[in-house]
């Protein structure tokens, strides 16, 4: 079985491009462009039998290297949603024909480029129940006693697995169930999964329902498809639902603060150089306490575990309130490990070299040392670091993104970890950390190609 949704981003900063001395002539793309890319994709994904039958889906984040002659290469998973799902996504990419390489200043560049392949397992043609949707009907199906008695059904019967609780594992499993004419509850599938024991838990509680009031449409009871969320250590209520959301003791800017000064980076986790955001799933009680409910987004066990220690040392919260009551809620905390905290679209002024752009290609222009041994192996090109402008403009996390040669690489960080500080970028009148690029190029100046 073949399927495949797909899309193509391209790992550019485009504010480096903007800040860049040299334009690119031609982006690296696929050969016939996007569409025979997709074409490509839909004819070679084979989505593998296993993970259909868990019903796992979802998007995986390939990096790969589109070289100078256009082949691909170091192809690696960057965001992975399981190994059957990843490892498909790799052969298939691996397996591209050649693309057109990125032109600039007339040469072939070599440049990274970030593919997401989308696994989705489509609706099959057939669920044993008819077109009609909710809309449709003249009135809806309908739970015993209405929406609020499902909710309490499936609360009683609900039996969290044990295993799940102990990993921390959490969150809201949207099961797929058709309402037969005679008001039976058939599962036909999973829309959105969790976890393989909470989505087989979902499935039993929801196969488990007494009969339905069936929907109507012309006076005839009507088969219809319907989804019912199962909540795991999920809050009722989202923060949309509530008349004053849960608040930190003075703040959002108070609990940046209190993560910042209470998060210990795993001396590990630095020597490693593993960075990145993890997201905290975080369950704030009635009396305010905060629960870790488990992880989001993972970055590293190291960095993960680190970061559910800081926020469950929290101190209590303002509970959120409903109708004059506090509820439980859940939200989702982040906690940054070397990464910034805003993105530059989001500013009202971005970060500056001191005295602009001009300024800036001139300091590189002084600054940078052209490697001997690079110009004798007429190695040159474009080199992009990514780094970190912090909120008093020093510079910090600086790496290379798109690299040409380690002997470019290395003089292209040296000379950005010696910069002056920038004006940093502003949001709300106040100054905040972000991530910046810079692209440098080399060129061999006349004085060492003659030699």
């Amino acid at each position: 079985m073949i399927f495949s949704a797909f899309c193509l981003a391209t790992v550019r900063a485009q504010e480096a491009d903007r800040n860049s001395v040299s334009n690119v002539d031609q982006s690296a793309e696929f050969p016939g462009g996007r569409k025979a890319m997709l074409k490509f994709f839909a004819e070679n994904v084979v989505y593998p039998e296993e993970a259909l039958k868990q019903d796992i889906q979802g998007c995986v984040r390939i990096s790969a290297t589109i070289d100078k002659d256009g082949s691909v290469k170091n192809v690696e998973v960057v965001e992975s949603v399981h190994p059957l799902l990843d490892a498909e996504a790799v052969r298939v990419v691996k397996q591209m024909p050649k693309w057109n390489p990125e032109m600039m200043d007339g040469k072939p560049m070599s440049v990274c480029q970030t593919i997401p392949v989308t696994f989705k397992i489509p609706n099959p043609v057939n669920f044993g129940v008819n077109e009609h949707t909710v809309n449709d009907l003249d009135s809806k199906p309908e739970f015993p006693g209405g929406i609020e008695a499902s909710k309490k059904y499936i609360a009683e019967n609900l039996i969290y697995p044990e295993e799940a609780k102990r990993q921390g594992i959490c969150g809201r499993v949207l099961v797929v169930t058709g309402i037969d004419r005679d008001g039976t509850v058939k599962v036909l599938g999973i829309e959105k999964s969790v976890h393989p024991l909470l989505d087989e838990e979902a499935k039993r509680v929801i196969s488990s329902m007494p009969k339905w009031k069936p929907g109507i449409k012309d006076g005839k009871p009507m088969r219809l498809k319907t989804t019912i969320p199962v909540n795991f250590g999920v809050a009722e209520h989202t923060v949309n639902d509530l008349d004053s959301k849960p608040e930190f003791p003075g703040g959002i800017e108070a609990s940046k603060k209190y993560i910042a000064e209470n998060l210990i980076y795993p001396e590990e986790a630095k020597r490693q150089g593993i960075r990145g955001r993890v997201l905290v799933v975080t369950g704030i009680d009635r009396d305010g306490t905060v629960k870790v409910l488990g992880i989001e987004k993972s970055v590293h066990p190291l960095l993960d575990e680190e970061a559910k220690r800081v926020i469950s040392s929290m101190p209590k919260w303002k509970p959120g309130i409903k109708d004059g009551k506090p509820m439980r809620l859940k939200t989702t905390i982040p906690v940054n490990f070397g990464v910034a905290e805003h993105s530059i679209d989001e500013l009202d002024r971005k970060p500056e070299f001191p005295g602009g752009l001009d300024v800036c290609i001139k300091y590189l222009a002084v600054n940078v040392k052209y490697p001997k041994e690079a110009a004798k192996r007429k190695i040159q090109g474009r080199v992009i670091v990514d780094f970190v402008v912090n909120r008093d403009g020093s510079i910090t996390d600086a790496n290379v993104v798109k690299s040409v040669h380690y002997l470019l690489d290395e003089e292209a960080l040296r000379v950005v970890k010696t910069m002056p500080k920038w004006n940093p970028g502003i949001l709300d009148g106040k100054p905040v950390r972000v991530k910046y690029s810079l692209p440098i190029n080399f060129k061999i100046p006349e004085s060492l190609s003659a030699r």
